[in-house]
């Protein structure tokens, strides 16, 4: 069965632009992909994380609108 990918931690329900946000998901988990909404340096700047092997991402958003950031990653144990 594949795992069911969950925000342990939910970012708030609204951020400023140019604010840090933070999305943390499972850890220990592998090949990580996060899906961010728009044109990095455009809409958004990653500040860090986000690679394949992060289980956290922080960002800013640099224009306003609602936005969704997904993630999908492979359980460790296959």
């Amino acid at each position: 069965a594949k795992p069911t990918v969950t925000f342990p931690a939910q970012p708030g329900s609204s951020a400023c632009t140019f604010e840090n946000v933070t999305y943390t998901t499972q850890a220990g988990m592998s090949n990580y992909v996060w899906t961010i909404p728009g044109t990095v340096n455009t809409d958004y700047i990653i500040v860090s994380g986000g690679t394949s092997t992060d289980n956290s991402l922080v960002l800013q958003w640099r224009t306003t609108g609602s936005k969704t950031v997904t993630v999908n990653y492979q359980n460790a144990n296959g």
